[in-house]
Parts: structure tokens; sequence; C-alpha cells
């Protein structure tokens, strides 16, 4: 029987070798298998380049002499939009250019990874949330705007659901005893 299985010229013996060898590639290429999903996004990111500037373009940064000298200055640099006509515009700027690039990176990557995304994009959400339940608390007028500031879409949901209560509150209790 031995003698069949290992005689090169018969077909038992083929069909163990290959099924070794398949067995040896599967075994050898299973732990990469979960790189390749993440192949392209890492080629894009890494062709975008570093988001820091380096020390030379930081002292260039750093002598600006204006407002409008330090945005001209980061968009050569780094391919940036910025505008702005004040600070807190243009860190609204860099803000909007962060969850685009975010955003940029979750399309690009596994649908796997989507979940980190999103809870990226929620940690962004909790200064919002936070003063928006402190509101709340306090029995404050709560700005329906502030949904529409919320990046995320279960933010904008909680917000919502936030207002909501306090309307629903308002109209079942129009006095309150203390």
């Amino acid at each position: 029987m031995l003698e069949t299985i290992f005689d090169p010229n018969n077909y038992p013996f083929w069909i163990l070798v290959i099924s070794i060898l398949v067995g040896a590639i599967v075994v050898i290429s299973r732990p990469f298998s979960t790189y390749v999903k993440f192949v392209y996004p890492n080629a894009k990111f890494e062709a975008i380049g570093n988001p820091y500037i380096t020390e030379k373009e930081l002292d260039r940064v750093a002598e600006s002499k204006d407002l409008n000298d330090f945005v001209d200055n980061l968009n050569t640099n780094k391919d940036y939009k910025l505008s702005g006509e004040n600070t807190f515009e243009l860190q609204k700027s860099i803000d909007i250019h962060l969850i685009k690039t975010i955003e940029m990176m979750k399309k690009d990557s596994s649908k796997k990874m989507d979940e980190f995304y999103n809870a990226y994009l929620e940690k962004l959400d909790h200064y919002i949330l936070k003063n928006s339940i402190k509101d709340r608390m306090q029995d404050k007028e709560i700005d329906k705007d502030i949904v529409e500031k919320a990046i995320s879409t279960s933010t904008k949901n909680f917000l919502q659901d936030i207002i909501q209560s306090l309307s629903l509150i308002h109209i079942s209790e129009p006095t309150r005893p203390y």
C-alpha cells in the first residue's frame, strides 16, 4: 500500500504532493490575507505624504507677519485650501480639512474599518454633546442649529433626541412645583 502511495509513477503520489503544497501555501498565506486589505489605502496615504510640517517649513510659518501670510504659507506648503479672515474661521477651515481627510480615508479603507472611523468622528463631536447635555440638565434652551454642527450621523440623531425630549417635557409639564 505504501509503495503505491510513494511511487512517483502513480496518481496517489502526485495527489499527496499537491495536497501538501496547497496546505503549505494556505498556512503561509493566511497571515498575509489581513494585510492585503490595507495595501491600497496605505499606498494612497503614503503618497499624500506626511501631514506634519518639517522644521524648515515650521520656521517659515512661525515667521509669518500676519494671518494672511500664515494661511498662504500653509496652503503652498501642504496643498491645503484653508481660508478665513480671523483665527476662528481659519480653525474651522482646518477642522473641515481634517474631516474631509478622515472621510476620504474611510472611503478608501476596508468596510470593516468603518466603525473605527465612525468612532473617531463621534469623538470629534464630544464637545458639542457635552455642552448639549449640560444645557439639557440645566433646562436651558438648546440651539437647533447645533445639530448641523455635528459631524457624525449618530451624534446628529442623539442631539435631535435631546432637543425633542426637551420640547416634550415642556409640553407635558407646563409648570414646575419647585
